[in-house]
C-alpha cells in the first residue's frame, strides 16, 4: 500500500480529532494514528518528500491545514488540534470523503484558496473552476508532490536540451 494522499486522510483524521470533543489531539498522536490506521510499513513511514519530512506526516499536516482553513478543526497552539462544531456537523452528516472541492462549501476555505493565489481576489465561481483545473492536474497530490513533479519535469527537459546541444 502506498502512503495515502492528504485528501484521503481528511475524514479519518477529522474523526480521530473528534473522538473526544474538547480534548486536544497532538500532531504526535495523529502521526501514530495515521501509521496504525493505514498499517504503514517501515519503508512507507521512512519515505520522505524533497523537504526531508516524512511523506505520511507531510500529507497528514496538509489534511489538517485544509480542515483548519475550512474551520472544521482549530489549533489552539502549535501541533494541537480540536474539532469545531462545524467539524462535528460535517461528520454527523455522514461524509465519507473530503477534498478541496467539498471544502469549498465553506467561505473561509475559499478565502484561503484566494490568499494562496498570491492575493488575487477572485469570485467563488472562479475559485471553484481554478480548483477543478488544479485538481485535474494534481490528482490530489500535496503541494510538495506537485513541486517535486514539476522539478523532475524541468530537470528532464534541461538534460534533454543539453544533450541535444552537444
Amino acid at each position: 500500500m502506498a502512503v495515502p494522499k492528504y485528501d484521503e486522510m481528511m475524514v479519518p483524521v477529522l474523526r480521530r480529532i473528534a473522538e473526544e470533543p474538547g480534548a486536544a489531539v497532538t500532531s504526535k498522536q495523529l502521526r501514530r494514528f495515521v501509521i496504525d490506521h493505514w498499517g504503514l510499513s517501515d519503508i512507507e513511514v521512512a519515505e520522505r518528500v524533497s523537504s526531508g519530512v516524512e511523506r505520511y506526516a507531510n500529507n497528514m499536516l496538509w489534511a489538517c491545514t485544509h480542515l483548519k482553513q475550512a474551520k472544521c478543526i482549530e489549533s489552539p497552539k502549535r501541533g494541537t488540534y480540536l474539532v469545531t462544531q462545524r467539524g462535528l456537523d460535517l461528520l454527523n452528516s455522514g461524509v465519507e470523503k473530503l477534498d478541496r472541492r467539498a471544502l469549498m462549501q465553506f467561505p473561509e476555505f475559499c478565502d484561503f484558496l484566494n490568499r494562496s493565489r498570491k492575493g488575487k481576489d477572485v469570485s467563488a465561481k472562479e475559485t471553484e473552476e481554478t480548483v477543478a483545473q488544479t485538481m485535474a492536474v494534481e490528482e490530489n497530490e500535496s503541494p510538495e508532490d506537485t513541486i517535486d513533479e514539476a522539478f523532475r519535469s524541468i530537470e528532464t527537459a534541461l538534460v534533454s536540451d543539453i544533450l541535444e546541444a552537444c
